[in-house]
């Protein structure tokens, strides 16, 4: 319940900036997407949201559930594809999670107090919409690009107990990150028949200090260069899914549009990464 009333709140005040900065009223969304690995409404939250944001009652609805830290980028993906079937409407793309109500009292083990002090509460909202001109200063989605390792599940997920849902991630998840994020980028940019020279910015997940320390080994970049996820991470904590949208915030923010390419991405529960190629 208690996690119902504040994703809820947050969805909304999130929802609200967006549409708002997208200068669109609510009746010009078609479709609804939401992202939340940390509780479970049923009705599903997009129902309600539909409701409280007053869109039309013919919105479209796609509940997503299980993504973890890597909803952001995947949604974001799922939502940009789906809109050009929405090719006169808009997609509203929401990620909200409420991690503290996951706290497990009792627990005395390290993992759960490593992610109470780390993981918080936020949402996130973004509105695409498909068009055949690309306008000014507007982030453009390109592709995607989704990896799943196998026989990864006990790297990080949701052990589901009698007290609710209890943190499960590994120790090595940095490690991974160092050994495997460069050939996870070789793939993605061979997909995309670009070059990994292209790619000239980076939004990325701050799982957490060591996590944004194996992107600069594994990137040869420096810390100047993740200023915006070490900003994301000091004042907002490990969001789990909205966390990679609010550093994309402060990217667009902080980054003359110049066209070049990026790459939007976050890894979680599967073990999986999930990227985003974008221009701006």
């Amino acid at each position: 319940a208690l996690f119902e009333k504040e994703a809820l709140k947050l969805s909304c005040e999130a929802a609200e900036k967006a549409i708002a900065a997208a200068h669109i009223t609510p009746d010009e969304i078609g479709l609804i997407v939401v992202v939340s690995t940390t509780g479970i409404s049923t009705p599903s939250l997009d129902s309600k949201l539909i409701q409280l944001l007053k869109l039309s009652p013919n919105t479209a609805r796609l509940p997503v559930f299980g993504l973890g830290c890597a909803g952001g980028s995947a949604g974001l993906a799922r939502a940009a594809e789906l809109s050009k079937s929405f090719k006169n409407k808009a997609v509203l793309f929401i990620a909200v999670e409420i991690c503290s109500v996951t706290f497990q009292k009792n627990d005395r083990s390290k993992s759960n107090l490593v992610a109470t002090s780390l993981f918080a509460d936020g949402a996130a909202a973004i509105v695409l919409k498909s068009s055949d001109h690309q306008q000014e200063n507007s982030l453009k989605i390109i592709n995607s690009f989704s990896t799943l390792f196998e026989n990864s599940e006990d790297v990080m997920g949701w052990d589901i107990i009698e007290t609710g849902l209890k943190v499960r991630f590994a120790r090595d998840i940095p490690s991974i990150i160092t050994n495997e994020l460069p050939t996870l980028l070789k793939n993605a940019c061979e997909h995309w028949g670009i070059s990994r020279k292209e790619i000239k910015h980076f939004v990325l997940h701050p799982g957490g200090a060591k996590v944004l320390k194996a992107y600069e080994e594994s990137l040869e970049r420096t810390k100047e260069d993740f200023k915006n996820e070490y900003h994301v991470l000091k004042n907002y904590g490990n969001m789990s899914s909205p966390s990679v949208l609010f550093v994309l915030k402060e990217f667009l923010k902080n980054t003359k549009p110049t066209g070049e390419y990026g790459v939007l991405m976050a890894l979680g529960p599967g073990f999986s990464c999930e990227q985003v190629l974008f221009q701006w």
